[in-house]
């Protein structure tokens, strides 16, 4: 079964903090679409709520990635570099992206959740935030007029841009006869 979600976090989001975390919008994106659904008493958090690190790294002139940012800072925290193999390894159903049936994780689409890779993959979830939350006391914040040019770009991103299909495919036609 699932754990219980922890009520001082239900707290904070319902009180309207702040959650900043490294490329806020997966974050943002599992709590919409996976962790309010799967719990249902977990409020939903505004996109205001989030704050990016990695955008406030960028505005600090520093690398934005996980990796790099604490090593340009100094700090001893590090991202597990392990993480990206155990990511393709417990959260792309198998075959499903990798497609070739020689691949070790191809099966038949499902997940893996081998206990061993799943505790391990825990522990470098528990490691990221580690490393996340002792960035942000290394950097200066973001003004309030740049978070919220940062929400609206997030509100611009989800919302995508409207294409005219049509014309585009009476474009391709053109540029393939001319």
């Amino acid at each position: 079964g699932k754990e219980p979600f922890p009520p001082p976090i239900i707290d904070h989001i319902q009180a309207g903090g702040i959650i900043a975390a490294h490329n806020a919008a997966f974050e943002r994106l599992a709590f919409w679409y996976w962790i309010c659904p799967q719990y249902g008493t977990v409020p939903e958090p505004s996109i205001e709520q989030f704050h990016c690190t990695a955008v406030q790294a960028a505005a600090n002139g520093l690398p934005r990635d996980l990796d790099s940012t604490p090593r340009a800072l100094g700090l001893q925290t590090r991202k597990d570099r392990r993480g990206k193999e155990l990511m393709a390894q417990l959260s792309i159903p198998k075959g499903y992206a990798l497609g070739n049936k020689s691949d070790p994780y191809f099966t038949d689409g499902e997940f893996n959740k081998d206990p061993k890779l799943l505790q391990e993959y825990y522990e470098y979830c528990r490691q990221d935030v580690r490393t996340e939350r002792d960035l942000v006391p290394h950097m200066w914040s973001l003004p309030p007029e740049q978070w919220e040019e940062y929400h609206a770009n997030e509100y611009a991103n989800d919302r995508g841009i409207k294409i005219d299909r049509e014309l585009c495919q009476h474009a391709m036609d053109y540029a393939k006869a001319e």
